[in-house]
């Protein structure tokens, strides 16, 4: 079993939205934990003289492909099929993710404590 804690942060912008909006967005954290929360990653190495971009696109729909020349590493395939444009592009935002590192450094909150205090707020 796992705790989830949120940045005092992510108290302020859900503050900011309307209720049903942030109702969406806490469940849907709780429905993406559910999958897999703690598993670990799975990966596919493929030597590039095996590999076709139609097997590497299908395959990384499952898992990450790391393609390999002579054995060592050369390109790694992520699927985003069923991912939304944005989130692609946060994916890969140094701005995304310098707000990310910004946000650990916060003092954490526990769930409970996040609805407490959106629940305040209303």
């Amino acid at each position: 079993m796992f705790t989830l804690e949120f940045s005092e942060m992510v108290a302020e912008h859900l503050g900011e939205l309307r209720a049903f909006d942030r109702k969406r967005i806490l469940d849907q954290i709780d429905a993406q934990l559910t999958h897999r929360p703690t598993g670990e990653t799975r990966m596919k190495t493929l030597p590039m003289e095996n590999a076709t971009l139609d097997c590497c696109v299908a395959e990384a729909q499952r898992e990450r492909v790391i393609l390999t020349r002579n054995g060592d590493p050369i390109a790694l395939v992520v699927g985003v099929e069923g991912m939304h444009e944005e989130q692609i592009r946060l994916s890969s935002s140094p701005e995304f993710w310098k707000l990310i590192e910004e946000s650990r450094r916060q003092k954490t909150i526990s769930r409970e404590e996040l609805e407490r205090r959106l629940d305040q707020e209303l």
